[in-house]
Order: C-alpha cells, then sequence, then structure tokens
C-alpha cells in the first residue's frame, strides 16, 4: 500500500467541523472510485468510515483496514462487522447482505463529510448499550435530518445511498 503521510479523514473533518459541497465531494468521488474497484473485483470493504481513509501529501484519499474485507463470490455474506454508525440495515438486522453496505456507508460518509457528525449517532449522554440501540433504532427507521445547506443534488444522493 501506498504511504499516506498526512491525517485520516476523521481527523480532517473534525478539525473542519464539516466541510463545503466541493471540498466533501473530492474526497466523497475519490471514495466511491475506490469502493467501486473493490466491487469490481468481488470484494466488500464492510468497514468504511472516515478513520479508515487516509489523506496522502497531494490531498488524495487512500482506502485502509481491510480487515473486514472479503470476496463476494461466494454468495451473501451475514457476519455482523463493523462500526455502529455506519452500519447497514442488514447488519444490524442480521439478514444476508452484498456488497450494497458498502453504498449505505458511503451515504454516511457524505454525510458526516458536510455535516461534521454522523447522521445516526446517538444524541445524550447514555451508557453503551443505551447508545448502540439509540443507533440501531436511527439506522432502521432512517432517523436522520440533513441540517446544512446542501444543493438538491447533493442531498438526493445522500438520501439515494439510504435507499437500499
Amino acid at each position: 500500500m501506498d504511504y499516506a503521510n498526512n491525517q485520516n479523514l476523521f481527523t480532517l473533518i473534525n478539525k473542519k467541523n464539516g466541510m463545503t459541497e466541493n471540498e466533501a465531494f473530492k474526497y466523497f468521488i475519490q471514495t466511491a472510485a475506490a469502493v467501486y474497484f473493490l466491487h469490481e473485483h468481488n470484494l466488500i470493504h464492510r468497514d468504511l468510515k472516515p478513520e479508515n481513509i487516509l489523506i496522502d501529501n497531494n490531498d488524495n484519499v487512500k482506502l485502509c483496514d481491510f480487515g473486514w474485507c472479503v470476496e463476494l463470490e461466494i454468495g451473501n455474506r451475514s457476519t455482523f462487522c463493523g462500526t455502529y454508525e455506519y452500519m447497514a440495515p442488514e447488519i444490524v438486522n442480521e439478514c444476508p447482505y452484498d456488497s450494497g453496505i458498502d453504498i449505505w456507508s458511503l451515504g454516511v460518509l457524505l454525510y458526516e463529510l458536510i455535516h461534521g457528525y454522523s447522521p445516526f449517532r446517538a444524541k445524550g449522554n447514555k451508557n453503551k448499550d443505551m447508545e448502540y440501540i439509540e443507533i440501531f433504532n436511527n439506522i432502521m427507521k432512517y432517523n436522520f435530518k440533513i441540517e446544512k445547506k446542501v444543493s438538491k443534488e447533493c442531498e438526493d444522493l445522500i438520501k439515494s445511498k439510504f435507499a437500499i
């Protein structure tokens, strides 16, 4: 893997507290291209999130952490894995899934790039079990709100990623 000596996307998002659409699309499109490459080779990442997207010296993304990555050629998967706020409903429900779960995570990523936080996060101080339950309920009910002014196209793209 190429060396990426800059920060990860999570650090960048936090520094900026969200990004403009143009900034967000630069990182989103590069990440989507990396996911497309994986899918074209029958692989699913299963843990797409800003922490797993490195930024190199040229401000380009490098997808990393392939620990949950698997081949899809043997059929749908059913392993419960990934990061809670990025999990697709199929994983939360422990149903068989395919590469669509990465598309779901791309929608979460685009939202977070623009807003500075994930759409299905738990709000308030709760114990970890209650936090996970709230996150899973938000995912299952598609309970999120676009809170920043974005173009109609950006809003449609975010919402389309959640329509697996």
